[in-house]
């Protein structure tokens, strides 16, 4: 007597969780009637402003920086996680950067600053201005 019964193919079963995320991503806000003496002052006092009381919200293709990750099932959210994306970790590097570019910017080599050494090639030049700059972008301040 043969054996006609068959078995059905095995197949692996993906548990998946259940998460609430939440989004850190950049957005334009528009607030009307803001009155300053200036751009600069206007500016400050929309900064502190509240989401709620915008007169539009614009996603304006913002970068997405973050996100952090709650399993539904975590109450007292020890498994939650913050996921950085390629922005946030440039965001957060930058303070970082922008110390080293100023420290390297201060060292002296043999009595000459070394951005002054870095000048006798045209690689060199292009460098120092590229350091030069980003530290002057980072570091300026809005006039009061």
């Amino acid at each position: 007597m043969t054996d006609t019964t068959t078995t059905a193919p095995v197949r692996e079963q993906h548990l998946t969780n259940t998460y609430t995320v939440y989004v850190y991503r950049e957005m334009r806000l528009r607030f009307d009637g803001i009155q300053a003496e200036s751009p600069e002052q206007a500016a400050e006092q929309a900064k502190d402003l509240s989401l709620k009381v915008a007169d539009e919200i614009d996603e304006c293709e913002g970068e997405t920086l973050a996100a952090l990750v709650d399993l539904d099932s975590d109450e007292q959210h020890e498994q939650s996680r913050t996921i950085d994306f390629e922005a946030g970790r440039m965001l957060k590097a930058e303070p970082k950067l922008l110390a080293a570019l100023t420290a390297l910017s201060g060292l002296e080599v043999k009595g000459h600053s070394l951005l002054a050494r870095l000048q006798f090639t045209a690689e060199g030049r292009e460098l120092a201005a590229q350091i030069s700059e980003a530290i002057a972008e980072a570091t300026e301040e809005l006039p009061a």
